[in-house]
């Protein structure tokens, strides 16, 4: 368009040209108008950006405080599943927060917890001056406590308890002070297991030392008597020497068969023979086994029991091992020359035994523990009469398993012990009086009779020889399962003496083999274990009898002479 204006000229208007500043200020104000849209359009996408970014942080925020409101949640769960104590305290050891553990474990809720005092606490348990000295310094220099144990002292309702203390700070920043992770666990039980298993131990090694200074008194006067024996200028009594022998080697026998019987009881793998049992023959039988250990101490021993038999349901053999038990502590805790009481009675439907002695007696405490098993009075090896600690705990076991009870009395120490054992009376019909001299052994057969004896220890195997040649049988011995297999072609044994630990095949193997080829023949088991086990693992394997080492001689003498074994061997 032309650059031109309307003028008023005479009345009429006439086109005129522009003012050329005008058209130019124009110009430039429409310039200036694109320019400013250029920035309000960079600003308004700036906004835009900002805005987008504004949203992006917004979303970070929410993720982060999700997150955090997740491992919060997280947190919380950990700490409320823990089972040890956990409690957060400030610096002047005020309770901030507990974990559930913390509040069932001392019956507390965290309305009359939080914002208390740790010593207010309770019953004041956590009142322990060195305890609250410890924390008052884990935001110090020194840092955490650990493995802290703290003994907290029954009360009228709650028992003594020990704690483990872990204490650790927990960092502070501009918006929180400094804080204290305490960690509270009672190990009361853990503590008292490992105090029983450290006095099982102590008690262990005890009752080795004893163990082996047990063995050695027997074995002692054994060694000294084979000595003189071998020496030809030897002038004294050998009778003298081999009724000793005898002795001290009984009682080797006798301490490891009450070991086996106390293993037995405590797997549950013993079995008693019941029947009916007169007390008053057990005990006099028992007091006359009991007459050499008394006389070797000198001790008096006085015996009152009632003409009539007082009759209870057991086992005899189990029954004589109490009563000899009984008779033996009484011995080694009386003093030399001492007096030993025993008197049997029935009163109120019981068998009541009472054996009283006048030696070193017991403290009261002691009268309970007594019979816990390898538990002495006098543990010193000075006391010749020593002990392992179990005969007291065999007397107690096998009389539970009777339906009995032990009880043990003492005025104190210097005022001797008695010892008083209850069993129910039988409700059977007692038995007729007996004619002595019937027993088994009164007569035995002499027929002569083939015996294979098989061991790989040359002493026990010639020994033994000599025992079977003395009581009149023929005699071939083998060293091991082979030997023995080609004896039996040759010799044709009625009998074999088979021990079960041989070299090259077991007595378990040769029982079967000859059981196979020769199922007539006697074969009895010679072995040290005598478990149950023991005994069904050689009826598999083919054997008639099944004896224990040291064998009963007896027992022995009637197997060879009878050629058989007896139908309750496996009983």
């Amino acid at each position: 368009m032309p650059n031109k204006s309307l003028t008023l000229v005479d009345n009429h208007f006439q086109l005129a040209p522009r003012d050329a500043q005008l058209d130019r200020d124009l110009e430039s104000t429409d310039e200036e108008q694109q320019s400013m849209n250029k920035v309000l359009t960079t600003v308004n996408e700036d906004l835009l950006n900002r805005n987008r970014e504004l949203s992006a942080l917004n979303s970070e925020l929410m993720r982060t405080r999700e997150i955090a409101t997740q491992g919060q949640a997280y947190a919380d769960a950990i700490v409320s599943t823990v089972r040890c104590s956990l409690v957060v305290l400030d610096r002047e050891l005020r309770v901030l927060r507990a974990n559930p553990s913390f509040y069932k474990e001392f019956g507390l809720i965290p309305e009359v917890t939080e914002g208390r005092f740790l010593r207010d606490l309770g019953a004041r348990q956590w009142d322990l001056p060195e305890l609250l000295a410890r924390l008052e310094k884990v935001l110090g220099p020194d840092g955490g406590l650990v493995d802290h144990e703290v003994v907290v002292p029954a009360s009228a309702t709650t028992a003594r308890r020990i704690f483990r203390i872990d204490a650790h700070k927990i960092p502070g920043d501009a918006d929180r002070a400094e804080l204290i992770l305490l960690s509270i666990e009672d190990v009361t039980e853990r503590r008292t297991r490992a105090d029983a298993l450290q006095l099982a131990s102590r008690r262990k090694d005890e009752f080795l030392a004893m163990l082996a200074h047990e063995l050695r008194n027997p074995l002692t006067p054994i060694t000294h008597a084979v000595h003189l024996l071998q020496r030809e200028s030897f002038g004294g009594s050998p009778e003298v020497l081999y009724a000793m022998i005898g002795r001290q080697s009984q009682r080797l026998v006798r301490l490891v068969d009450d070991l086996l019987d106390l293993a037995r009881i405590n797997r549950g793998h013993i079995e008693l023979r019941n029947s009916l049992v007169n007390l008053t023959t057990v005990v006099q039988d028992a007091a006359e086994s009991a007459r050499v250990r008394m006389d070797e101490r000198r001790h008096e021993m006085k015996i009152s029991v009632p003409f009539s038999p007082v009759c209870v349901d057991g086992d005899a053999a189990r029954l004589e091992q109490i009563v000899s038990n009984l008779l033996d502590n009484a011995a080694k805790y009386t003093n030399l020359g001492g007096r030993i009481e025993v008197n049997l009675t029935e009163q109120a439907g019981q068998a009541v035994l009472s054996v009283r002695d006048n030696g070193i007696g017991l403290a009261t405490d002691d009268l309970e523990h007594i019979f816990e098993l390898f538990d002495q009075v006098d543990r010193s090896l000075s006391r010749s009469g020593g002990g392992l600690g179990i005969g007291l705990t065999l007397v107690r076991r096998v009389l539970q398993l009777h339906r009995g009870t032990v009880e043990a009395r003492s005025a104190g120490l210097g005022h001797g012990t008695e010892f008083i054992v209850r069993l129910p009376i039988s409700e059977r019909e007692k038995p007729k009086a007996q004619k002595p001299g019937n027993g088994a052994n009164s007569a035995l057969p002499a027929r002569r009779r083939n015996v294979l004896i098989v061991d790989d220890h040359v002493d026990a195997v010639e020994t033994m020889q000599m025992l079977a040649q003395h009581w009149g049988h023929d005699v071939s011995i083998a060293h091991s399962g082979p030997e023995a297999i080609a004896a039996v072609e040759t010799f044709h044994p009625e009998i074999a003496l088979i021990d079960i630990g041989l070299p090259g095949i077991s007595g378990y193997e040769v029982a079967r083999a000859l059981r196979t080829r020769h199922p007539e023949m006697l074969l009895v088991a010679m072995t040290g274990h005598g478990r149950d086990e023991d005994r069904k693992a050689a009826y598999v394997a083919g054997f008639d009898a099944h004896l224990v080492k040291p064998l009963d001689l007896e027992e022995l003498q009637v197997l060879m002479s009878e050629g058989r074994a007896s139908q309750s061997q496996y009983s």
